[in-house]
């Protein structure tokens, strides 16, 4: 779904921010560490024998720096964010948990030095099956130019019986050319209306209800205006949509304004070979 946010404030230059879900942000590292956790493994073991493993052993990479596969997909989303000249990034879908934040953090640090000079600063709303993060460069922060101000992730557990904010939700306070902004990743939940409209009455709701600025971007699973936004009926999401609006009537589908009747997405698919 296309990003949402008010209006920009006119004058000085722009902060450029974008969201993307990435279906995971290191891909391939899980089945490394299971397989380099399986017991009784030694050198010699598997399809590569003798001084060949032990080399590989030896050459192995350090906590903070992740095993080929793991930089290879990341590497290919981090360029994305290159060529958009993106200077804040939502992420939906990380699969980051807890575990495996620090490493992720430095990762994000390590690529984004690789690509541009200047590493990612990361704030996660940790979690193995969902995983919503919010990226700010580094230099940026560092000169002064962009604050910080303060962060919060969700944390509340998802039920069977209720929506979770644990994964889904990050919100961060920027400061930029003297204005000061709230910045909300979001991640609702996919084809459940019903767990969809829980989230945006439990945390949506009040998120709008603040007097501050407010730029909202992730990945919604429903669609507005679905004759314009999708290529399907959806007729499930009118329900949602009628709630959203009711809840956050401030807030304006950005996309949508600038091109009212555009046939196009903010939705990009990426191979990898």
């Amino acid at each position: 779904m296309p990003r949402r946010a008010r209006r920009s404030w006119g004058l000085g230059p722009a902060l450029r921010i974008g969201t993307h879900n990435v279906r995971g942000l290191f891909r391939g590292r899980k089945q490394q560490q299971q397989q380099q956790q399986q017991p009784g493994m030694a050198a010699g073991d598997g399809p590569v024998g003798g001084g060949a493993a032990a080399a590989a052993a030896a050459a192995a990479p350090a906590p903070h720096d992740p095993p080929a596969p793991y930089n290879a997909w990341l590497l290919a989303r981090a360029k994305l964010w290159a060529q958009q000249r993106l200077d804040v990034v939502c992420l939906q879908e990380t699969y980051v948990d807890e575990d495996d934040a620090p490493d992720a953090t430095a990762a994000l640090a390590d690529v984004g030095r690789e690509l541009h000079g200047a590493g990612w600063q990361a704030y996660f709303s940790p979690s193995g099956t969902h995983g919503a993060a919010v990226l700010v460069r580094q230099d940026l922060v560092q000169a002064g130019r962009l604050r910080v101000l303060r962060w919060e992730a969700g944390s509340e557990e998802e039920t069977e019986e209720r929506v979770g904010s644990a994964g889904r939700l990050v919100r961060v306070q920027l400061e930029w050319g003297g204005h000061k902004l709230w910045l909300l990743a979001a991640y609702l939940p996919a084809a459940n209306a019903q767990r969809q409209r829980q989230f945006i009455e439990k945390y949506l709701r009040p998120a709008a209800e603040g007097r501050d600025q407010q730029v909202w971007a992730g990945d919604w699973n429903f669609v507005e205006v679905p004759a314009a936004d999708s290529t399907g009926v959806r007729q499930r999401d009118l329900p949602t949509t009628a709630l959203f609006r009711s809840c956050c009537p401030r807030m304006v589908d950005t996309f949508r304004h600038k091109h009212a009747a555009a046939r196009t997405y903010t939705y990009m698919a990426q191979r990898q070979g």
